[in-house]
């Protein structure tokens, strides 16, 4: 697996968790606590999901599967 792949992959999971975490803060706050959240904390939650966690995971796979072609190199020896 190419390094840049490792990093899309770990990016992916690293805001999976924050998303989660985020997702449960909003949650305790709401029925344990009480307190509320703001709107604005829904819209960084579903960015966290969306765009964190679903587009670097497909990026990190799209290109696990498709890798970049090697350049060839032409040879150009003249008669």
């Amino acid at each position: 697996m190419f390094t840049t792949v490792r990093y899309f992959v770990k990016t992916s999971i690293l805001n999976l968790l924050l998303g989660l975490f985020s997702g449960l803060h909003m949650l305790f706050s709401k029925y344990i606590f009480k307190s509320g959240f703001g709107a604005g904390m829904i819209t960084a939650h579903t960015h966290i999901i969306l765009v964190g966690f679903v587009i670097m995971m497909i990026m990190g796979v799209a290109l696990w599967f498709f890798p970049r072609a090697e350049k060839k190199i032409k040879n150009t020896i003249r008669h």
